[in-house]
């Protein structure tokens, strides 16, 4: 990404992925939409795919697909709707442990554990300074899980 925020969130990357922002999506209509967890409307939102991989917002963009499970994905998918839609709040501590409120990769982790699945296993980090300190889950550390394959880069 290209805000301030994804700069804070890179200096914590490993350097092969880089990805500061994650999202689930959800096609309603025909169209995809992605719900994310959002720091600058302190809210779960929802906006076209198209808005939310524009170039003015992101440098570049992996989608990934869980593999063979198509219904927990489509699980997963309903449960971050209703994230969207119950107005969850963002997760400014980024306290994994907070049920009340998420973050962008929680958000993910969460509505795929509503759907049996833990993407995170062993992917977790645990930070301990003054910013900072728990169990964090980076978006860095979903691409790296073997449930999910990359099926587009979008540059």
């Amino acid at each position: 990404g290209k805000t301030w925020r994804s700069k804070i969130v890179n200096l914590f990357e490993d350097g092969n992925t880089a990805f500061s922002h994650t999202g689930i999506v959800r096609i309603i209509g025909d169209i995809p939409h992605i719900i994310h967890a959002s720091p600058e409307s302190e809210l779960v939102r929802m906006e076209r795919a198209e808005t939310f991989l524009s170039p003015k917002k992101v440098d570049r963009a992996s989608i990934y697909r869980l593999r063979g499970n198509p219904g927990a994905a489509e699980t997963a998918s309903r449960k971050a709707l209703e994230y969207y839609e119950e107005r969850v709040p963002f997760d400014t501590a980024f306290d994994g442990e907070d049920h009340e409120r998420l973050y962008c990769t929680e958000l993910i982790w969460r509505a795929y554990t509503h759907a049996g699945i833990d993407l995170a296993e062993g992917l977790w980090y645990s930070l301990y300074n003054p910013v900072l300190s728990g169990r964090l889950l980076l978006p860095n550390s979903l691409p790296r899980s073997p449930l999910l394959e990359e099926t587009a880069i979008l540059r």
